[in-house]
């Protein structure tokens, strides 16, 4: 039976590419199913976003120039994606 263990940011970022930041590279599997085009830009809605980096939906496509909307309801979390300056956080 395998079992699952909690691993550290350092650990996940080394398991990783750099430029996805998603748990299990969701966002790298959405990227490359539905938008394969690079140069499309476009807006994400991530509802529940958590930190600005750590497992992020958003983190990718806000750096490949989208427009990201954040509704984080945890304040501490939105006081970070507003300190950030490129997300449009409620």
């Amino acid at each position: 039976m395998r079992t699952m263990r909690s691993v550290s940011q350092e650990e996940f970022s080394a398991m990783h590419s750099k430029s996805y930041f998603a748990e299990h590279a969701t966002d790298q599997k959405i990227r490359e199913r539905y938008f394969p085009d690079f140069a499309r830009m476009g807006v994400m809605v991530e509802v529940g976003g958590g930190t600005p980096e750590f497992l992020s939906m958003s983190k990718h496509f806000k750096d490949n120039g989208w427009r990201v909307v954040i509704v984080e309801p945890n304040p501490l979390f939105a006081s970070m994606h507003r300190a950030g300056d490129e997300a449009v956080v409620f």
